[in-house]
This record gives structure tokens, sequence and C-alpha cells, in this order.
């Protein structure tokens, strides 16, 4: 984000220097007259899509329909029935493995949902496998100790 408002700076300064009308140096060129307002499209641009991502919430959710979520890498949005297994790699850092029959592999890094790949990855398998659970991953305290058995 922070990127995004720099590129606003220079077409700020230009618009400042041409509505009070302050001299400027010689060699004035169709670059420097375009090109912070060119900057500014870009900066906009990207602050856009900063706060459109920002509306989806950071981590990896797992419901009763299935899983959604991670913000900061390919969205996944899998139902239970299209997810093939769930596993725990780390070829070059801690990375969760969805194997999916309609997307192929997803691989999502630890750091975008925040947990240990091994134990989100064995919590998934669980519910995969038993798909009479799921119903307690929609009230949260049935979820959270379910979530703690699965994982000793």
């Amino acid at each position: 984000m922070c990127v995004a408002i720099a590129f606003l700076i220079p077409a700020s300064a230009s618009l400042i220097i041409t509505l009070v009308d302050l001299p400027t140096q010689q060699g004035f060129s169709r670059f420097t007259a375009v090109g912070p307002y060119v900057l500014a499209a870009l900066g906009l641009w990207l602050l856009v899509k900063e706060i459109l991502s920002a509306r989806t919430p950071a981590g990896l959710q797992v419901d009763a329909e299935g899983l959604s979520g991670v913000r900061g890498t390919k969205q996944v949005h899998l139902r239970w029935d299209d997810l093939e297994s769930a596993a725990a790699f780390g070829r070059h850092g801690p990375q969760l493995m969805l194997l999916t029959s309609n997307q192929g592999p997803i691989a999502l890094e630890a750091h975008h949902f925040g947990s240990d790949p091994a134990v989100v990855a064995r919590i998934i398998e669980y519910f995969r496998v038993n798909p009479t659970q799921r119903a307690q991953l929609n009230d949260g305290a049935a979820a959270i100790r379910t979530v703690e058995m699965v994982s000793r």
C-alpha cells in the first residue's frame, strides 16, 4: 500500500506547482508533464486493488461446505467433494498442499494462513475423511474441541 501512495506524490507535487504557478526548470518536457499522472493512475489502480483484496479475510477458512480464503496468494474456494487430499511439504519453506480433483494441486505458503501446515493438513484430512463430523464446523465451541483433539 505504501508503494501505491508513494506513486501519488509526484502527481500531487506537479498539480501544486501548476496550480500555484511556481517557476520550473528549463527543459520541461512531455515526460515531466505526463509522467507524474501516469504514476498516479498506476498508484490509484494499486490502491484500489489493495483495498478490494482486504475485503477477503486473511487466512484459510474451514467450514461445513469446504475451504475458502487465503489473502495474499491464490484465492481458494474448494468444496469438500473436490478435495482429494491435504498434506504439508517444505521444498522452499513450510507449505500446505491441497490436491483437488478439478483444479490440480494448490500450494499455500504458511505465512499466508498463519499456522503450521502439518497441523492444518491433519485437521483438513480429518474432516475430509469424516464427512459426518463437518457439521461441528458450524458450531465454534464444537469445532475448537474437535480441532484440539485432532491436533494432538
